[in-house]
């Protein structure tokens, strides 16, 4: 479902509200929508690349140190864009870990030592 651009804002500053990580990390997409965010007044005097690849550095960092809920991930799926964050992953990786998670284990990770199991000794993701 298509929603008015106000809307959209209206849904995602409630969303940044309840889970910030989330919704940042939502904002690494094609398009690169995490540069139209103003962090710093000179940020426009870095090159783009750089800029990027350093606010990549510091999501990485965030989400490796805060973690990610994969059950919430996979049953909210707007909250699931920091596990490509979390070193090993990516962003293919983390929407086939997600799926497999959804079929294989009908949706709920109980232990690590499952999801090792199950999932990421099932094969690689290219």
């Amino acid at each position: 479902t298509e929603y008015p651009p106000i809307v959209r804002q209206c849904i995602s500053l409630g969303r940044r509200l309840i889970d910030p990580l989330s919704e940042i990390c939502g904002l690494f997409n094609d398009q690169d929508d995490i540069l139209c965010l103003k962090f710093h007044p000179l940020q426009d005097l870095l090159p783009k690349d750089e800029l990027l690849r350093t606010l990549e550095r510091r999501a990485l960092t965030i989400a490796n140190n805060v973690g990610v809920d994969i059950n919430r991930a996979v049953l909210h799926r707007w909250t699931s864009h920091a596990l490509q964050f979390i070193s090993g992953l990516g962003r293919r990786k983390a929407a086939h870990v997600l799926q497999q998670i959804s079929t294989k284990l009908e949706g709920r990770v109980v232990t690590r030592e499952q999801l090792a199991e199950k999932i990421l000794t099932s094969g690689v993701v290219y």
